[in-house]
């Protein structure tokens, strides 16, 4: 039985999945009550809560409110997020439907990136959001990895929580399983899923930190339940800390944007200078972000996106200019829709604008994520990073890079040892499924860039502010990461899921 009470439909065996099905909600305008969002397959009334299949969600919010409450401390902020999962909760109708064509207007609410259930993990399809909410349904680790490699699921911390969930329900799914086809099963998973992206180095450190749990319980023991159990408090607790981590760094990041503006007001001491562009004591702080670096790709909270909520939130102004950054539009589709949500003023401006922009004097700072960082600093970002740090740098704009310690890579010491990453090129030869150049025309889409640590003033990260020399500070907080798990032993279920069972999280 699903959590819910529904029967549940038989396991398909897990070394032959089968093609993932998809969950669509009609877009939707903005309107004062909620919006519908996706459905539980097999759901048949619509507008119906289903409180069941809510479990992870509810649980993980609250932890969130607690979180923030805690390490945050902006009022405005939890009495938005108080409000919005809320709302999420106890007024969001629910209905099923084929893949619907895209719409022209965003939705107007969604829960979160993913979200696991008792027989499969569901991912939002974040190449059609915000025009149409659809979740994928992965029921095996196979599909799963297909959903991150084909860019469904984005961001680094998002695409190693899919995948630390991925491998709880492949363990899940083989708790009867003889042990040498369960350990097969399980180690098949994790070579598919690490290898789905290259770039993240967060996606390689949990499958990593996955096994080694399943090692500790016994890779062999011939009871699958204690192995299942465990790979799920794991993926519970990658979670739990990725939220933690990211909850920290965005208020070491506010508290940096509040100190640039402080010493901007200092420096005119009240009275702007004469033929000098005003700064950010006079006018909005301006920010200039790239990509989508919100909770649809941190998992629960995000990081450069989260920063800039954040300041907003204590009642500062601020306004942001983002990139569109193509060819995926991350920007102008997921980041500029995650700002309206919380209310923060902003601007979708052209990549090619980048030189334009900073030369007419109305940024303050650069906010940028990252998918891997090497230990002198040297950043694996999206593409289009470096060139917007070579532009800050040029103009003495401070460039800051939203971390986690997670995204640190202890083996690469510098550029050199960072990977590069492509793509097949279908984003940039189609916009909106329009063909934009002549047919037969070749291209190149590099996915990532290597951005070089001269050019970075900064990272902001969970254990705060690292300056250079990077080296040290980054060293150490990469062994932090690494020191954290895997728990020892099948310890069972942590706070964040409830009781243990096999029914569970929605993060």
């Amino acid at each position: 039985m699903t959590d819910a009470g529904r029967p549940s439909p038989p396991a398909p065996d897990p070394a032959t999945p089968g093609p993932a099905a998809e969950t669509s909600s009609p877009s939707t305008a903005p309107a004062p009550a909620p919006a519908p969002a996706g459905a539980e397959p097999g759901e048949s009334t619509p507008g119906v809560p289903d409180v069941g299949r809510r479990r992870f969600f509810r649980l993980l919010a609250a932890d969130a409110i607690q979180t923030a409450a805690q390490v945050v401390g902006v009022a405005a902020a939890l009495q938005r997020t108080s409000a919005e999962a809320a709302a999420a909760l106890l007024e969001d109708g629910t209905t099923t439907g084929a893949t619907a064509p895209v719409a022209a207007t965003p939705v107007a609410a969604h829960r979160s990136p993913f979200r696991m259930e008792a027989t499969a993990l569901y991912v939002l399809d974040q190449g059609r959001f915000p025009f149409e909410s659809v979740e994928i349904e992965c029921q095996s680790g196979a599909e799963a990895s297909r959903a991150i490699r084909e860019m469904n699921v984005r961001g680094a911390p998002a695409i190693a929580q899919v995948a630390a969930y991925a491998l709880a329900l492949t363990a899940d799914r083989t708790r009867d399983a003889k042990p040498y086809v369960r350990l097969a099963t399980i180690r098949g998973t994790a070579n598919s899923l690490s290898g789905a992206r290259i770039a993240p180095r967060a996606l390689r450190g949990a499958v990593d930190r996955m096994l080694a749990r399943m090692t500790a319980v016994g890779e062999l023991i011939e009871d699958g339940g204690p192995v299942a159990d465990a790979l799920r408090a794991e993926a519970d607790a990658i979670a739990m800390e990725a939220l933690t981590d990211h909850a920290r760094l965005v208020d070491a990041g506010r508290s940096e944007l509040e100190a640039l503006v402080a010493r901007a007001e200092q420096a005119v001491a009240g009275e702007p200078l004469a033929g000098e562009p005003p700064t950010a004591a006079e006018r909005p702080l301006g920010v200039l972000t790239l990509g989508s670096t919100g909770a649809l790709s941190g998992g629960q909270i995000g990081t450069a996106l989260g920063v800039a909520a954040a300041y907003h939130a204590t009642g500062r102004p601020i306004h942001v200019h983002v990139l569109e950054s193509r060819p995926g539009l991350e920007g102008a589709r997921l980041a500029a829709w995650e700002l309206a949500q919380s209310g923060v003023p902003h601007t979708v401006v052209a990549d090619a604008a980048v030189g334009w922009l900073l030369s007419r004097g109305g940024i303050d700072v650069i906010l940028l994520g990252a998918d891997r960082v090497a230990l002198d600093g040297s950043v694996l970002a999206p593409l289009g990073t470096l060139q917007v740090a070579l532009a800050g740098a040029s103009a003495h704009v401070p460039v800051l890079v939203c971390a986690p310690g997670t995204a640190i890579d202890p083996e690469a010491r510098d550029l050199a040892d960072l990977p590069d990453e492509t793509r097949p090129p279908i984003e940039l030869m189609r916009v909106r499924g329009v063909d934009v150049s002549a047919p037969g025309t070749p291209w190149l889409d590099p996915l990532v860039d290597a951005t070089p640590p001269e050019v970075v003033d900064a990272f902001v990260t969970e254990a705060g502010i690292i300056r250079r020399p990077f080296a040290p500070a980054l060293g150490g907080l990469a062994e932090a990461v690494s020191a954290r798990g895997p728990r020892p032993g099948p310890s069972g279920r942590d706070a964040l899921s409830g009781p243990a069972g096999r029914d569970g999280p929605e993060p």
